[in-house]
């Protein structure tokens, strides 16, 4: 088994390393990232906020929070201070969580699973196209499925199994830390607080229930079979409700040094409503499909929907015993479908691990239900499946790498392609320090340039900027339209000093 994880750790650390490119696709969440690590290495967070914020105030709808959680930041700022600008070492840090993502399934798994069932568990996921490709990205979303994940075996472990670490009291705190840790990465890490509160309060309900004696009695000794440190009713009360507290203590250094990380969040919460709701609704019905192969298809939705009722019987299977991780999956779709905006495949992979994970329950259970006959044919469908999934999966992960071109693959679309390069760095060398420049992607100007940089689609508003500049290819996204760019033209508020095949940049006159 340890030679066989081993092997497979080994296969996709070498296929996600070949997977990672010289490139990034257009979009600037990884630009403020950096940024944020940047400002980290540099001791000055409070400059890149009052940057951003300039930023995000001043375009025209907002771009982007004023900052993101710092807990992604602060995991690119070693990387940042040794490597400086290099992609690939940014990068590497999704090779690196995933590895040990990959670690926390077998360990987390074993007693739910046996050691086969682990191996099949791992193998799915090992070398994934979707998590492959994904990787490829400077994106907080591996990060947090690592410590999302941990935090959630890590759970079960101690507050349901009642297993002990290093000591009751030790264990609580480190609970508390992997929570902060998951919600410094990312918000919707407060779901695991939320998931610990509900699962101590189903333990001592439960308690209440066996002992069947009167309220206070039973949720004394529920206090102590929870956490048997002590059968002092102080000790056992700070130990409840230690994890909460070293979060919360966490949190208020984390804001004190490191302000403003995912707060700009909660404000889109007024954005909720029913129409959003019932999109949603329909929306993440079929996304989880796309599991199956790496991509969605009719295929992958039929063997989706052929794991739904496999999901629920292993759902009901260990429904006494993992049902914190039932607790933490609902809360984390009630967030998705409630939250005003669609999101892609990559938001739902923090509960994917958990549903193959009792789909394989359900699938063994199903055997084990059957008469001898069905049984076997059972057993060796469901096997043939399996590993045709994973077959697929790890060569559609071959193709992609031996076509992808590796680490000197640049991405013809994006920031870091050649037309590009030439317009920032002529900014860089044509333009004021103090200028602004207008452009559809105003944060990673800003992370390319230095140059103080805002979104404007509004053609009156253009006059906030000291430059304009123009992208052809994406007209009409996040950019004033042609028929604008035209008319500025013509009335002589704009002056072409720069373009080539993508981009056209402009002084703007002023009156």
């Amino acid at each position: 088994n340890v030679v066989f994880l081993v092997v497979l750790l080994g296969a996709s650390c070498l296929l996600s390393w070949y997977s990672l490119t010289e490139g990034q696709e257009w979009g600037d969440d990884f630009a403020e990232y950096i940024m944020q690590a940047q400002s980290i290495t540099e001791k000055n967070p409070t400059g890149f906020i009052e940057k951003n914020r300039f930023t995000i105030e001043t375009s025209t709808h907002t771009v982007g929070p004023v900052a993101y959680p710092w807990g992604y930041p602060m995991l690119l700022a070693p990387l940042y201070y040794l490597f400086g600008m290099n992609l690939l070492a940014f990068k590497s840090l999704n090779i690196i969580c995933y590895l040990f993502f990959l670690l926390s399934l077998w360990w987390g798994c074993r007693t739910s699973h046996s050691s086969i069932e682990r191996m099949i568990l791992v193998s799915l996921f090992a070398m994934h196209p979707y998590f492959m490709e994904f990787m490829d990205n400077v994106v907080s979303d591996i990060p947090f499925l690592l410590f999302s994940t941990i935090t959630i075996f890590f759970m079960g472990r101690i507050v349901i199994q009642k297993k002990t670490l290093i000591s009751n009291f030790t264990d609580q705190l480190l609970l508390g830390l992997l929570i902060a840790i998951s919600f410094f990465i990312r918000t919707q890490g407060i779901l695991i607080l939320a998931t610990l509160g509900a699962t101590q309060l189903i333990l001592v309900m439960q308690h209440i229930t066996a002992r069947k004696t009167t309220a206070t009695e039973s949720i004394m000794e529920s206090r102590h079979q929870l956490f048997p440190i002590s059968r002092n009713r102080l000790v056992s009360l700070l130990i409840i409700i230690s994890p909460y507290l070293f979060f919360f203590i966490l949190v208020l250094i984390w804001q004190t040094f490191l302000p403003e990380g995912g707060t700009s969040h909660t404000s889109e919460m007024k954005r909720i409503s029913l129409e959003s709701i019932k999109h949603n609704l329909l929306f993440y019905n079929k996304l989880p499909a796309e599991f199956f192969t790496g991509f969605y298809s009719k295929i992958t939705l039929i063997l989706y929907g052929a794991s739904l009722p496999l999901f629920i019987i292993g759902l009901f299977k260990r429904r006494n015993s993992d049902y914190h991780i039932i607790i933490y999956g609902a809360l984390y779709i009630v967030l998705m479908i409630g939250w005003p905006y669609t999101q892609g495949f990559r938001y739902l992979l923090p509960v994917i691990p958990f549903y193959v994970s009792f789909v394989l329950t359900g699938m063994v259970s199903f055997a084990d239900t059957r008469d001898r006959s069905l049984n076997l044919f059972w057993r060796i469908g469901s096997t043939c499946v399996v590993i045709a999934i994973i077959a697929v999966s790890w060569n559609t992960s071959f193709k992609n790498v031996t076509t992808s071109g590796g680490h000197e693959q640049i991405k013809k679309i994006g920031p870091y392609y050649s037309t590009a390069q030439d317009l920032f760095t002529f900014i860089k060398s044509h333009t004021e320090e103090d200028s602004i420049v207008i452009f559809f992607k105003p944060r990673l100007m800003r992370l390319f340039t230095n140059r103080q940089s805002i979104m404007i689609e509004n053609i009156d508003k253009v006059t906030k900027g000291d430059y304009l500049c123009f992208q052809k290819i994406y007209d009409n996204n996040n950019q004033i339209e042609k028929n604008d760019l035209d008319s500025l033209l013509k009335n002589e508020a704009i002056q072409l000093i720069y373009q080539n095949v993508d981009f056209q940049l402009y002084r703007i006159m002023r009156q």
